[in-house]
């Protein structure tokens, strides 16, 4: 299966708590071309660039109107805005990844799905911390929770890279 992990949702969580819809939206895409084209190891064409702005925007749009109807409880709106994004942010990667591989819609979503569905639950507790250190101690302090971001990241594409390895017959 191909495809890439992004740090991208946990700004987006954060965004849907504690900003407006047009600028976690924007944050959603920005975020997503930065990712696309910064020291990208195989330069994605056009198309693939738009793709993934829409489809995080997409998904960062669905977050952001499922968390308000938490209200202003934040452990609600993370509830209710994390399977949101990773509901349709997965399915809008499925199904251009099964259109691509000629693949069945279905068992692509449900490889995704397994796939990513640990490495979503822990950047909600990650963005769940980054929002409390926040509001308790002030957003400078939140920024210590940057490290723990990278390690999830790097944790999860160490255990995609080893499944990958492990399913790739060698040479």
């Amino acid at each position: 299966m191909t495809g890439t992990y992004s740090l991208t949702f946990l700004f987006v969580l954060i965004g849907v708590v504690d900003l407006t819809f047009s600028e976690t939206v924007l944050i959603a895409c920005f975020s997503m071309l930065v990712q696309c084209v910064w020291r990208a190891a195989i330069r994605p064409t056009p198309v693939q660039v738009i793709f993934n702005a829409a489809s995080s925007s997409i998904a960062a749009a669905a977050a952001y109107f499922a968390g308000q109807y938490g209200g202003t409880i934040f452990p609600l709106q993370l509830l209710l805005a994390a399977p949101a994004y990773f509901a349709v942010n997965t399915m809008l990667v499925a199904g251009i990844l099964a259109q691509v591989e000629n693949r069945d819609f279905p068992a692509v979503w449900q490889e995704w799905f397994r796939l990513s569905l640990g490495y979503y639950l822990a950047g909600v507790v990650v963005a769940a911390v980054m929002i409390m250190s926040n509001r308790h101690f002030g957003w400078m302090f939140s920024l210590l929770a940057l490290p723990l971001m990278y390690l999830e990241y790097l944790c999860y594409r160490v255990k995609i890279d080893g499944e990958r390895d492990s399913v790739t017959p060698s040479a």
